[in-house]
Protein backbone atom coordinates (compact mmCIF):
# COMPACT_ATOMS: atom_id res chain seq x y z
CA UNK A 1 0.00 0.00 0.00
CA UNK A 2 3.06 1.99 1.06
CA UNK A 3 4.65 1.39 -2.44
CA UNK A 4 1.11 2.34 -4.13
CA UNK A 5 0.88 5.76 -1.95
CA UNK A 6 4.80 6.92 -2.81
CA UNK A 7 3.53 5.91 -6.71
CA UNK A 8 0.47 7.81 -7.21
CA UNK A 9 1.50 10.91 -4.77
CA UNK A 10 3.03 13.90 -6.43
CA UNK A 11 6.56 14.61 -6.03
CA UNK A 12 7.48 17.41 -3.78
CA UNK A 13 10.54 18.98 -4.16
CA UNK A 14 11.95 21.39 -2.11
CA UNK A 15 15.04 24.61 -2.21
CA UNK A 16 16.53 26.58 0.37
CA UNK A 17 18.06 29.87 -0.09
CA UNK A 18 20.45 31.59 3.01
CA UNK A 19 21.65 34.59 3.90
CA UNK A 20 23.30 36.33 6.36
CA UNK A 21 22.00 39.18 8.24
CA UNK A 22 24.56 41.82 9.41
CA UNK A 23 23.27 44.71 11.42
CA UNK A 24 25.89 47.56 12.29
CA UNK A 25 25.40 50.24 15.22
CA UNK A 26 26.23 53.91 14.24
CA UNK A 27 29.58 54.58 15.76
CA UNK A 28 29.24 58.43 15.87
CA UNK A 29 28.60 60.31 18.82
CA UNK A 30 27.87 57.29 20.93
CA UNK A 31 24.72 56.06 19.46
CA UNK A 32 23.22 59.77 20.87
CA UNK A 33 21.81 62.26 18.43
CA UNK A 34 20.25 62.61 14.78
CA UNK A 35 21.61 59.41 13.70
CA UNK A 36 20.60 57.71 17.04
CA UNK A 37 16.95 59.02 16.10
CA UNK A 38 16.73 57.68 12.72
CA UNK A 39 17.96 54.25 13.38
CA UNK A 40 15.46 52.36 15.25
CA UNK A 41 16.62 50.13 18.29
CA UNK A 42 16.50 46.79 17.14
CA UNK A 43 18.09 45.51 20.33
CA UNK A 44 21.20 43.52 20.72
CA UNK A 45 19.79 39.51 19.57
CA UNK A 46 19.42 38.65 16.55
CA UNK A 47 16.10 36.56 16.86
CA UNK A 48 14.54 39.65 18.01
CA UNK A 49 15.66 41.47 15.02
CA UNK A 50 14.74 38.21 12.64
CA UNK A 51 11.11 38.83 14.53
CA UNK A 52 11.35 42.32 13.80
CA UNK A 53 12.39 42.11 9.82
CA UNK A 54 9.56 39.04 9.49
CA UNK A 55 6.17 40.65 8.75
CA UNK A 56 8.51 43.22 6.71
CA UNK A 57 9.88 40.42 4.59
CA UNK A 58 6.26 38.28 4.75
CA UNK A 59 4.53 41.61 3.00
CA UNK A 60 2.94 42.01 -0.26
CA UNK A 61 5.72 44.46 -1.16
CA UNK A 62 8.36 41.61 -1.16
CA UNK A 63 5.95 39.51 -2.87
CA UNK A 64 5.73 41.84 -5.42
CA UNK A 65 9.68 42.49 -6.06
CA UNK A 66 10.06 38.13 -6.14
CA UNK A 67 7.43 38.02 -8.66
CA UNK A 68 9.36 40.80 -10.69
CA UNK A 69 12.63 39.57 -9.81
CA UNK A 70 11.37 35.94 -11.16
CA UNK A 71 10.01 37.29 -14.52
CA UNK A 72 12.68 39.24 -15.18
CA UNK A 73 15.03 35.62 -14.49
CA UNK A 74 12.68 33.43 -16.29
CA UNK A 75 10.40 35.68 -18.82
CA UNK A 76 9.47 32.29 -20.66
CA UNK A 77 8.03 30.98 -17.40
CA UNK A 78 3.90 30.03 -17.88
CA UNK A 79 3.77 29.16 -14.18
CA UNK A 80 1.07 31.72 -13.49
CA UNK A 81 1.36 34.41 -10.86
CA UNK A 82 -1.61 33.13 -8.63
CA UNK A 83 0.57 29.43 -8.43
CA UNK A 84 3.72 31.52 -7.59
CA UNK A 85 1.89 33.18 -4.86
CA UNK A 86 0.77 29.88 -3.51
CA UNK A 87 3.96 29.00 -3.32
CA UNK A 88 5.51 31.87 -1.50
CA UNK A 89 2.98 31.27 0.88
CA UNK A 90 3.61 28.11 2.25
CA UNK A 91 7.40 29.39 2.46
CA UNK A 92 9.22 29.15 5.70
CA UNK A 93 11.66 31.96 7.13
CA UNK A 94 14.05 30.57 9.92
CA UNK A 95 17.02 31.72 11.94
CA UNK A 96 19.76 29.35 12.31
CA UNK A 97 19.94 28.75 16.12
CA UNK A 98 22.98 30.74 17.21
CA UNK A 99 23.84 32.57 14.18
CA UNK A 100 22.76 35.34 11.66
CA UNK A 101 22.38 32.97 9.08
CA UNK A 102 18.45 32.80 7.39
CA UNK A 103 17.36 30.15 5.70
CA UNK A 104 14.37 30.78 2.84
CA UNK A 105 12.59 27.42 2.18
CA UNK A 106 10.32 26.58 -0.49
CA UNK A 107 8.36 23.52 -1.20
CA UNK A 108 7.02 22.58 -5.26
CA UNK A 109 5.98 20.40 -7.77
CA UNK A 110 8.53 21.98 -10.10
CA UNK A 111 11.91 21.50 -8.79
CA UNK A 112 13.20 24.69 -11.05
CA UNK A 113 10.22 26.86 -9.43
CA UNK A 114 11.78 25.85 -6.53
CA UNK A 115 14.94 27.10 -7.18
CA UNK A 116 14.34 29.99 -8.34
CA UNK A 117 11.94 31.18 -6.47
CA UNK A 118 13.91 30.87 -3.14
CA UNK A 119 17.27 32.87 -4.96
CA UNK A 120 14.63 35.79 -5.85
CA UNK A 121 13.43 35.68 -2.23
CA UNK A 122 16.71 36.31 -0.87
CA UNK A 123 17.47 38.32 -3.20
CA UNK A 124 14.21 40.51 -2.97
CA UNK A 125 15.09 40.45 1.09
CA UNK A 126 18.76 42.40 0.22
CA UNK A 127 17.10 45.10 -2.30
CA UNK A 128 14.60 45.96 0.55
CA UNK A 129 16.37 45.88 3.22
CA UNK A 130 19.22 47.93 0.86
CA UNK A 131 15.91 50.45 -0.12
CA UNK A 132 14.86 50.61 3.75
CA UNK A 133 18.21 51.56 4.80
CA UNK A 134 18.59 54.62 1.78
CA UNK A 135 15.40 55.99 3.43
CA UNK A 136 16.86 55.59 6.99
CA UNK A 137 20.17 57.13 6.26
CA UNK A 138 18.48 59.98 4.22
CA UNK A 139 16.27 60.54 6.82
CA UNK A 140 19.60 60.68 9.55
CA UNK A 141 20.75 63.42 7.14
CA UNK A 142 18.13 65.44 6.59
CA UNK A 143 18.59 65.62 10.59
CA UNK A 144 22.02 66.27 10.12
CA UNK A 145 20.87 68.95 8.04
CA UNK A 146 18.52 70.62 10.36
CA UNK A 147 20.54 70.72 13.38
CA UNK A 148 23.54 71.94 11.48
CA UNK A 149 21.32 75.05 10.58
CA UNK A 150 20.05 75.64 13.87
CA UNK A 151 22.91 75.69 15.52
CA UNK A 152 24.25 77.74 12.45
CA UNK A 153 21.41 80.34 13.18
CA UNK A 154 22.19 80.11 17.51
CA UNK A 155 25.84 80.57 16.76
CA UNK A 156 24.69 83.85 14.37
CA UNK A 157 22.06 85.09 16.87
CA UNK A 158 25.14 84.88 19.36
CA UNK A 159 26.96 86.65 17.66
CA UNK A 160 24.41 89.92 16.75
CA UNK A 161 24.07 90.33 20.41
CA UNK A 162 28.10 90.05 21.47
CA UNK A 163 28.11 93.03 18.76
CA UNK A 164 25.10 94.87 20.29
CA UNK A 165 26.30 94.10 23.85
CA UNK A 166 29.62 96.07 22.90
CA UNK A 167 28.39 99.65 21.43
CA UNK A 168 25.64 100.06 24.01
CA UNK A 169 28.05 99.34 27.38
CA UNK A 170 31.11 100.88 25.20
CA UNK A 171 33.67 98.34 26.13
CA UNK A 172 35.80 99.61 23.32
CA UNK A 173 36.09 103.32 25.35
CA UNK A 174 37.05 101.27 28.46
CA UNK A 175 40.28 99.70 26.48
Amino acid sequence: VSFAVYRLSPTIYQATSEFTMDMRRSSSMGGQGAIAEAMPDYGSSYVEIFNTRLSDWRSEKIVTKILQHYRAVRPTSVVSDEEIIGVLSESELELVRNSRIITISLRSKIPALCADLANAYAESIEAFTEEENKIRCDKAVSQIHGNVERKRREVDKLQKQLLDFRPANKVGALK
